[in-house]
């Protein structure tokens, strides 16, 4: 009798279980109303979600297909995981339908597409207020206020750049860091960028570079209206490509650092006027009609060829050594394809070796004594 009663208690329990599995797999929403998150306020452009799901009572969207729209559709849209984005400031009413236990369950509720854009932190919004960009200083940040945004004269994090992406049609000027991230890829085509300062955000880790080199970005989009860049250290780019960029005016490189973090090659664009490096060297792959000025610092060996610049007229060529490891380039230029009638400035301040004509030397270096002087 004993054993009978117990598996009777165990069948019971079993079958339980299961009706409980089958309810759940069959879409049965297990709370009586729609479960509206608190507030009633989504920030226009921006996906907010709107329906309870954080805990075993709330909806699951893979378990309970809901039924949701909007009846103003041109105020706000819905996606089916209870997104939703506002369009146009104003009010509109979300309607969802779901199947419970016991039948249908529906629900509605009024949202207003708001200007506040509330999914920035704390943080984020400081760094706008200091940035002055909370004209009305009321500690909240809106869609409008940053839509007048042209200069982020501050450094700011790729990943939050991009996730406001949408509200700052108008940037021209930015400096970015350039966050460590599993795709190597940064994409900042969508901004209409003049002049853009980068740098990694590995090379401020504390790890080793062997530890960090897998998460080095390595391929940068930019929209072509770029016109400046500023590298600082990108240590997954030991090329840097710009030919394509038809606009780029000026390239510069501020940072010094060891070698193994620094070196960088730039393929120059056929527009180029200006190119201000440290530790790096030049590709010229086209003639750069406009390229009049060349400022060097402790960079790798270059030649400069007068049939691919044709039309330069200042070499400045300097030397900073504030990384000893950086001692280890063999610091030579070459510019011995150049008369002294094609060229306004030669300056020389230390390096291994100088290739320049019988001219050049009679001109700029006419009482230099040194033997790194090589005609050629």
């Amino acid at each position: 009798m004993k054993k009978t009663v117990l598996q009777f208690i165990a069948l019971a329990f079993i079958t339980l279980f299961c009706c409980s599995c089958e309810d759940n797999s069959t879409g049965k929403y297990p709370a009586d109303n729609i479960r509206f998150l608190v507030g009633d306020e989504v920030s226009i452009k921006h996906p907010t979600q709107v329906i309870y799901t954080t805990s075993w009572s709330g909806w699951n969207p893979e378990l309970y297909p809901m039924e949701l729209w909007v009846e103003e559709t041109e105020m706000a849209s819905v996606d089916n995981q209870g997104y939703v984005t506002g369009h146009k400031l104003g009010t509109f009413t979300l309607h969802a339908k779901v199947m419970g236990k016991h039948g249908w369950v529906e629900g509605s509720k009024q949202f207003t597409v708001s200007d506040v854009l509330s999914q920035i932190s704390i943080s984020g919004i400081n760094y706008f207020r200091r940035l002055g960009v909370d004209t009305n200083n009321d500690s909240v940040i809106s869609a409008s206020e940053l839509e007048r945004i042209e200069v982020l004269e501050e450094r700011i994090h790729s990943d939050f750049l991009l996730s406001l992406a949408q509200y700052l049609p108008n940037l021209k000027e930015v400096s970015v860091i350039a966050d460590i991230s599993p795709s190597r890829t940064l994409d900042l085509s969508m901004f209409k960028l003049r002049k853009l300062t980068i740098i990694d955000d590995c090379v401020w880790s504390d790890e080793e570079y062997e530890e960090v080199e897998p998460y080095f970005l390595t391929d940068l989009k930019l929209n072509n209206c770029i016109e400046h860049i500023v590298v600082n250290l990108m240590p997954g780019f030991p090329v840097m490509d710009l030919s394509n960029y038809t606009n780029l005016k000026t390239i510069s490189r501020e940072y010094n650092a060891p070698p193994k973090w620094a070196d960088m090659t730039f393929i120059l664009p056929p527009n180029i006027e200006l190119i201000d490096l440290r530790s790096a060297a030049i590709l010229f792959n086209h003639v750069c009609p406009k390229l009049t000025t060349i400022r060097l610092t402790h960079c790798m060996p270059i030649t400069i060829p007068k049939e691919k610049v044709p039309n330069l007229k200042n070499i400045i060529y300097k030397y900073d050594g504030s990384y000893p490891d950086t001692n280890k380039y063999d610091t030579t230029l070459d510019i011995s394809s150049y008369e002294a009638s094609d060229l306004d400035e030669v300056y020389i301040e230390w390096i291994d070796a100088l290739y320049v004509s019988q001219s050049v030397k009679d001109k700029f270096f006419k009482y230099a004594d040194s033997n790194k002087i090589i005609i050629k």
